[in-house]
């Protein structure tokens, strides 16, 4: 427990081997999950309580790392935190199917770097043009689909782990957010010509 007498959010294995009471009473609300494919679950989680940091150190991790993840997982994960780039550097449509798998996602919180690269990111705006990729087609392919609460944090210190020839171009972010602004005057015309 933390000093205000209530369970931190997480657990590590060592807090749990402490005394046998400790552990059954930790166990009533943490669970051992985050397991993949390849390996069995090794981290203790209060899904109701905890942000899970998939956090992944280059960019060509994302894929494999979204499709290792276990069904129960996927299932019970409410609050995600991931990396902006696992969104820049990969096709919109392979980012939104990877974040539709997470059928009971309430919150999703997307870290980026200070640097002076990832300005245009840290705005409001970046957080519409990834709710406009997520819900896009929505209604057709992903009909029970719930757009989380999704916020944008700039974290210093990221770029560290991060290599910046890995991100997208300038360019290409940029046109991200141009083709959300194009789309909302093509919807604009579309609802005003009907």
């Amino acid at each position: 427990r933390d000093s205000t007498g209530d369970w931190s959010s997480d657990v590590c294995s060592s807090d749990l081997e402490t005394c046998h009471e400790s552990r059954v009473e930790a166990l009533k609300y943490f669970s051992l999950c985050l397991g993949t494919i390849t390996s069995p679950p090794r981290t203790y989680i209060n899904y109701g309580a905890t942000f899970v940091y998939l956090c992944t150190r280059r960019s060509g991790y994302f894929i494999p790392m979204m499709q290792s993840l276990l069904p129960i997982d996927l299932v019970n994960i409410r609050r995600l935190t991931l990396k902006l780039r696992d969104w820049l550097i990969n096709d919109d449509c392979v980012f939104r199917d990877a974040i539709w798998k997470f059928t009971n996602l309430k919150s999703l919180l997307m870290l980026i770097s200070s640097r002076d690269e990832d300005e245009e990111f840290r705005t409001p705006v970046a957080e519409h043009v990834l709710m406009s990729v997520l819900a896009w087609q929505a209604d057709e392919l992903n009909p029970g689909f719930r757009m989380p609460d999704i916020k944008i944090m700039v974290l210093p210190g990221l770029e560290v782990d991060s290599d910046p020839a890995e991100y997208a171009p300038p360019t290409t972010r940029g046109e991200r957010v141009a083709d959300h602004f194009h789309e909302r005057e093509i919807q604009a015309l579309f609802s005003s010509a009907v």
